[in-house]
């Protein structure tokens, strides 16, 4: 808290355009005092906050740092709320609630990041107006790192694909992220938590956005054949078919598989497809929260570490199986299918 009110006390003497012994006079005190305070020296008597929070007229709280530990403690309890909406797919609710925050904290760039990242499907030229806004004012890079990212898609999205093409130009490349310098230069458990983290857990899902990407430039038979590709890969990076979020991918292509199917007239195949499919929603179901991962590649017994234990926010249904029979019978694709299994 400290340090919070050496920083305040600097900051709010800049921005009312005052030199340490401008402020010092108005005070009554020294200015080798006020420079003390802003470096953290020493500080303020008790006696003397009430004179300078009113001299720059705003709270005590404020000026001690209290509003800004209350602002992360309520962003950081949001945050989980956001990831749920997120897993959930629902942009609206997720929007709406970051829209809400904002409102309570104007300034907050992890918020505006949020509605950047939500924002670009329902309502991109606000995604743009706050993407904008950090690039020109956001110093923390992690989160201008990924607001310039979605900033690309909120311009194609809002009909300026040159834009979107031309600012993902600028991009770093998969040589020059953090990503992969960290993994080069950290050792032992940092370097293992990193690659795994980093990596390794998300190798396999960014193979099969790569594949939905690439299916119409292919032929059925062919889309049926990277598909299965995409589930064999998740059978080598997660052998024991014990992680509920490569379940629930492999699930997802099942019905993919059968969709291509049934375009080509195949019921008997998109029927063993839709079963199987159900197979791993079942099996997803039946992992309780906080299972460990006994895969090679997700797990080091050496440092005990354990790539996306299940929990809250990595189990995106309690409920898979139904959830999945329920959407197959109000879609007319599989009504016919459905309705025999």
């Amino acid at each position: 808290m400290a340090l919070n009110l050496s920083e305040n006390i600097r900051k709010n003497r800049r921005e009312s355009n005052l030199s340490q012994e401008a402020f010092a006079e108005r005070l009554g005190v020294s200015f080798q005092t006020i420079s003390k305070w802003e470096r953290g020296e020493c500080y303020p008597d008790i006696e003397m906050l009430p004179k300078i929070a009113n001299f720059f007229g705003i709270t005590i709280d404020a000026l001690m740092g209290a509003d800004l530990c209350q602002e992360k403690e309520y962003v950081g309890t949001l945050q989980e709320e956001l990831r749920k909406y997120d897993i959930a797919r629902d942009e609206v609710a997720l929007v709406q609630k970051a829209e809400e925050g904002l409102q309570k904290y104007p300034n907050n760039h992890l918020l505006m990041a949020w509605i950047v990242y939500g924002a670009q499907n329902i309502n991109p030229k606000r995604s743009i107006e706050l993407g904008e806004y950090l690039m020109a004012n956001c110093r923390n890079p992690h989160i201008l790192n990924w607001a310039r990212t979605e900033l690309c898609y909120a311009y194609y999205k809002a009909g300026r694909e040159n834009d979107g093409i031309e600012s993902a130009r600028r991009l770093p490349t998969v040589a020059q992220t953090c990503q992969a310098v960290l993994a080069d230069l950290l050792t032992g458990e940092e370097q293992l938590s990193h690659i795994l983290e980093t990596d390794i857990a998300k190798v396999c899902y960014r193979f099969k956005a790569s594949i939905l990407k690439l299916l119409n430039h292919y032929t059925p038979q062919h889309q049926i054949e990277l598909l299965k590709k995409s589930n064999a890969l998740y059978d080598v990076v997660y052998e024991c078919e014990d992680n509920v979020s490569a379940l629930k991918e492999k699930a997802d292509t099942c019905i993919k598989i059968a969709e291509i199917y049934i375009r080509t007239e195949n019921a008997d195949e998109a029927r063993i497809y839709i079963e199987k499919a159900l197979l791993y929603a079942e099996k997803h179901d039946a992992i309780p929260y906080g299972t460990q991962r006994q895969s090679i590649l997700c797990g080091c017994q050496k440092y005990g570490h354990s790539v996306l234990q299940s929990g809250k926010l990595a189990h995106p249904y309690e409920k898979l199986k139904e959830t999945m029979i329920t959407s197959l019978k109000t879609n007319q694709i599989f009504h016919n299918i459905i309705s025999k299994i």
